[in-house]
């Protein structure tokens, strides 16, 4: 039984081609995977805030500020100076308030 070097070398060829087929499948699969979990993470992370308050069995009431609170902040906001930026989540009474400061 003669030993055929050339056969070897060819069945090694062709199963390096089949290793780097799957390899690259594989990558393949894992990238899309990666694209799909990170695409479904951002969609939570957007969707969560607006969607909890939905699920909510009891519904939390609007409670205003009172006088002495929007004084305290008043008062801690004469120190500073520059820009002032309300995030809208309230009714408005500390912006508005300091619209009537400031142009009196």
């Amino acid at each position: 039984m003669p030993f055929d070097f050339d056969e070897r070398l060819v069945d090694s060829r062709q199963l390096n081609d089949g290793v780097g087929e799957r390899n690259r499948r594989s990558r393949i699969g894992l990238v899309i995977t990666g694209a799909i979990g990170g695409s479904l993470v951002a969609l939570y992370a957007v969707a969560a805030p607006f969607v909890a308050p939905a699920l909510r069995k009891v519904c939390l009431p609007f409670v205003p500020a009172t006088t002495a609170q929007v004084q305290n902040v008043l008062q801690v906001l004469r120190r500073r100076s520059g820009t002032l930026v309300d995030i809208g989540s309230g009714d408005g009474r500390i912006v508005s308030t300091l619209w009537s400061i400031k142009t009196v």
